[in-house]
């Protein structure tokens, strides 16, 4: 399997568990503490999903700009095709406002637990539920919410 085609699976084979209870901030800075459970790389070879991989972090969405699609023509990073349509917009909605988020992700730990992933998910879960699981917040975040 290539690149590609590892990507179009995971994307295809993933699922979301739990939801955030928090929505985006629209005047502030929004903080998602994340568990990812998966299968490692090499049990493709085995067959057998013997051992999980839990990482754990945070995902922040800055707070978002009101910015037009002539300022989205300055930003770099992005593929031909992202180009093409934001100078699509701009050509055909230069003054148009829309609301721009900026992502950040900090991974904290990864570890490989010797079991599956459905039963690694439920002992998550259970943690989560009796607050056993306890993120301090990073200076400036006033609440974080995991449980549903």
């Amino acid at each position: 399997m290539d690149i590609d085609e590892r990507v179009e699976y995971a994307l295809a084979h993933t699922e979301v568990i739990r939801s955030p209870r928090q929505k985006l901030a629209t005047f502030g800075v929004t903080s998602v503490y994340y568990h990812l459970v998966t299968e490692p790389v090499y049990s493709e070879s085995t067959g057998e999903a013997r051992e999980t991989v839990i990482r754990d972090g945070r995902v922040i969405a800055e707070q978002p700009k009101i910015v037009t699609p002539t300022y989205l023509t300055r930003l770099e990073g992005f593929g031909e095709s992202a180009r093409r349509y934001v100078d699509r917009l701009a050509a055909e909605y230069p003054h148009t406002p829309g609301l721009f988020y900026s992502y950040r992700n900090e991974p904290k730990n990864l570890v490989i637990v010797s079991d599956s992933p459905e039963a690694v998910i439920y002992r998550l879960n259970e943690k989560i539920d009796d607050d056993k699981f306890v993120f301090v917040p990073p200076e400036g975040v006033t609440k974080v919410d995991m449980r549903d």
